[in-house]
C-alpha cells in the first residue's frame, strides 16, 4: 500500500483548514513528520511538491505558537 496516496494528502488538507487548534495542529505536524521519516523513497519529495514545506513554515515561524 502506498500510503502517499491516502494519509498525506489528508494531513496536508488539515494544515490548510483554518481554525486549526494547536492540539490538532501539533498531532497534524507529528503524523507529517512520521511520513518524512519513513525511509520510502521519494516521500519527502512527493510531500514538497504538494506544498507541505509552505503549509509547515507557518506554525513553525508563528510568534503566537510554541513548536515542541
Amino acid at each position: 500500500m502506498n500510503c502517499w496516496r491516502s494519509y498525506v494528502p489528508i494531513i496536508l488538507d488539515k494544515l490548510k483548514q483554518e481554525p486549526l487548534s494547536d492540539a490538532v495542529a501539533l498531532r497534524t505536524l507529528r503524523l507529517l513528520k512520521a511520513f518524512v521519516n519513513d525511509a520510502m523513497s521519494g516521500t519527502v519529495l512527493r510531500i514538497v511538491e504538494a506544498g507541505g514545506v509552505e503549509m509547515v513554515s507557518r506554525f513553525v515561524f508563528s510568534k503566537s505558537k510554541t513548536v515542541s
